[in-house]
């Protein structure tokens, strides 16, 4: 079955030729996509290197443009300071009385240097910084922090570039030129007087840093420097949402290029600006200043490039398979159209085969006269078995001209529901009977999704006539039972009567024997022998064990009749109860009690106390002779039913005599040498068995002995597992 199945899935499923193409296509889109993907890291690498390279190249060019400017300042500078006309001019200003013709000159010669130098201010300051002539008052005066400054230029005779100065609004910034004047007679400190010349960064240095030599709309080059624990940009962005100058962020930022330059790094970085864009940066310091310059471009900017370069990739890659999977379609459609015919075909004649070699008749209905009449359009071998007809004398008639008692073995009815509602049918054991057969059958029913109805039937008599004997043997064993019910209520009242007489005409002749017996001992014991003495007593001893007997046979007999009163009753506690009793019961002896886990059950409490203390009670009797004995108590769970035992360590015995153990009167050792009536483990038996449980005992000589009993419905809380016992 097993090997059929594997070979019509097989028919099924395409063969490996036509799933090779796409193996072969799928290694080669991997191979693609593996080759596009390491050109990609490599070519992402190669677009970092040149970022770098330009980047570096930007910071370098930018911080060598400034430290030209700076020069040719200083330049001019140095040139003033030099001219000796100068020197006699202002020498000649400092001597005159007439200040205000002097400082007409001044002013004039002091504009022509802000006109031809493109400086916006000019002033004359005498050493100690107070100002002599300056040509627009009106912009912004001295810092209380170039006074030093203009002294120190005074002292030194040397010309000093101020740093970058901000305006008190923030939107105005400058750079001071202090020029020495120093005296005419040996040009030598200090100097007589210094020449301001403000220079506005805004005119030439910050276009120069702002300039970016190629296309791009994130690129910019960054003068900042450190003030305090910031770092303050000193000029504006070039990008249109441009920071102010005057704005200060943390100079401990990890991430800014910025706060990395004004901590001392250089060279090539990866980080985030203050809009918070991925960026590149490569960071330049600018020689003799505290001025820093970070050429800065965004990463997504920077790796545009390379993302048009993977799309064109990714295009190239789904156009090569979109072209594969068209010539894949193109293949397969023309290959599958042959094979699934065949398939077709193959599964058309399975299909055949299993109609006719069906071991149930199947026979195929076509409505006609809209549900009022049924055609019969196919019948299998077993159906022209089961009705005793040929397919080629039924296919195409009425199926009420070929069976006539369709309709009133209720068959048709179901054939015109079927049809209408869609839902099958199943009719169980139905006669059908005409001239020609008769005959149960069984027909399940149900609509094909071509409209036609199906009907699959059996031909069930010999089931019937079986079902009809087991009918009547079930009544036959229904009389017998009744009849050994009688039976057995009749010996139920004889055992009555027995226990009756057991319990009242026997126990008069045992009172006799013992009233008669006392008598003897208290009148005439003096009279009789040692061996008289012995024989009188032997007489109570056995009169008094038939007593017992007695009691124990009534005992063991009443509890086929009684009823049991099932209640939840917890081991635990039952036993721990009947071990307290024994206790006081085993004296001085040395015994030791384990009590493990017990369950908790719906037994007869007086019935289960009873099993305790009868198993109970042989274990002490039975290690009596043990220095110290060790009676244990527990339970454990076996195939979903929990089992309880009682082991001891006592007198054990022979596994071969297994069997007396739970024997009416039955014992293994004598009674002088250990006490009872052989019925206690018979009581056991009867009490368990009567809920359902079983009882065995397993032993060796000399090595104790082991009693178990089982409850099907007990439940052990936390019990231990039948592989640790």
């Amino acid at each position: 079955m097993a090997n059929a199945r594997e070979s019509e899935g097989s028919s099924k499923r395409p063969p490996v030729r036509l799933w090779l193409p796409w193996i072969v296509f799928g290694l080669m889109l991997v191979s693609l996509g593996l080759a596009a993907w390491l050109y990609f890291v490599r070519q992402k690498a190669v677009f970092i290197r040149q970022t770098r390279d330009e980047l570096e190249a930007m910071a370098e060019l930018k911080a060598d443009q400034i430290v030209r400017w700076r020069k040719a300042r200083l330049a001019d500078a140095e040139s003033i300071k030099a001219n000796p006309l100068v020197r006699d001019w202002v020498t000649k200003r400092m001597a005159r009385t007439d200040a205000g013709a002097v400082d007409a000159t001044t002013l004039e010669w002091l504009s022509s240097l802000t006109v031809n130098a493109q400086y916006r201010n000019a002033m004359l300051l005498d050493p100690a910084g107070k100002i002599l002539a300056v040509v627009h008052p009106e912009d912004e005066g001295l810092s209380v922090d170039e006074l030093p400054l203009i002294g120190e230029c005074a002292k030194q005779g040397v010309v000093l570039f101020t740093d970058i100065r901000r305006s008190r609004d923030a939107d105005l910034c400058c750079l001071d030129l202090l020029i020495p004047v120093l005296p005419p007679q040996d040009a030598q400190p200090p100097a007589a007087a210094v020449i301001l010349l403000r220079v506005d960064p805004r005119v030439f240095l910050f276009p120069l840093i702002r300039w970016w030599p190629s296309h791009s709309r994130a690129g910019e080059s960054l003068l900042v420097r450190k003030e305090n624990d910031s770092v303050a940009y000193l000029h504006e962005s070039r990008t249109p949402s441009g920071a102010s100058q005057a704005l200060n962020l943390s100079a401990s930022d990890p991430a800014l290029p910025a706060a990395m330059a004004v901590r001392g790094q250089t060279g090539f970085v990866k980080g985030s600006d203050r809009r918070g864009r991925r960026v590149y940066a490569a960071i330049r310091p600018v020689p003799d200043t505290s001025w820093h310059l970070v050429a800065q471009v965004t990463i997504v900017e920077a790796n545009a490039l390379l993302r048009a370069q993977a799309r064109y990739i990714a295009t190239v890659l789904a156009g090569i398979v979109a072209a594969a999977l068209l010539a894949w379609s193109m293949w397969r459609q023309r290959w599958a159209t042959g094979f699934y015919e065949r398939t077709l075909n193959e599964s058309e004649e399975r299909l055949h085969q299993l109609f006719e070699h069906m071991s149930c008749g199947v026979v195929v209905y076509r409505p006609a006269q809209q549900g009022e009449d049924f055609v019969i359009d196919d019948i299998n071998r077993a159906g022209e078995k089961f009705s005793r007809v040929a397919r080629k004398d039924v296919v195409g008639r009425s199926v009420l001209e070929v069976f006539p008692c369709i309709r009133s073995m209720g068959l048709f009815a179901v054939l015109q529901r079927v049809w209408k509602s869609g839902a099958p049918e199943h009719q169980v054991l139905t006669l059908y009977q005409d001239n020609r057969l008769s005959e149960w059958v069984e027909n399940y029913v149900y609509k094909l999704p071509s409209g036609e109805v199906v009907a699959l039937y059996n031909d069930v008599s010999d089931r019937k006539r079986a079902e009809d004997e087991v009918t009547r043997l079930h009544r036959e064993l229904e009389r017998r039972v009744s009849e050994r019910t009688a039976q057995l209520e009749t010996a139920n009242r004889e055992l009555e009567a027995f226990s009756y007489t057991i319990s009242h005409d026997l126990r008069a002749p045992l009172r006799g024997i013992n009233g008669f017996a006392r008598i003897l001992q208290e009148e005439y014991e003096t009279t009789f022998s040692e061996d008289g003495r012995r024989y009188l007593r032997l007489i109570q001893e056995n009169a008094c064990q038939m007593g017992q007997l007695i009691d124990a046979l009534l005992d063991f007999s009443r509890l086929g009749r009684q009823l049991l009163n099932r209640q939840a009753v917890d081991f635990s506690s039952l036993v721990n109860s009947i071990v307290k009793d024994q206790r006081a019961e085993a004296g001085t002896r040395q015994v030791e009690w384990v009590v493990g886990r017990l369950p908790t059950a719906q037994v007869d409490p007086a019935l289960m106390k009873q099993v305790f203390v009868n198993l109970l009670s042989n274990a002490l009797k039975f290690t009596r002779k043990k220095e110290k004995a060790v009676i244990e108590i527990g339970s454990y769970r076996k195939n979903g039913v929990s089992v309880c035992y009682v082991r001891d360590n006592g007198v054990g015995f022979d596994m071969q005599y297994k069997q007396k153990l739970f024997g009416v009167f039955q014992r293994l050792h004598r009674v002088e040498e250990y006490e009872g009536t052989g019925v206690g483990l018979a009581i056991v038996q009867r009490i368990v068995q009567r809920h359902g449980g079983l009882a065995w005992a397993e032993g060796k000589v000399n090595e104790g002995a082991t009693f178990y009993f089982t409850l099907p419905d007990a439940t052990v809380s936390g019990g231990v597992d039948e592989m640790n016992i």
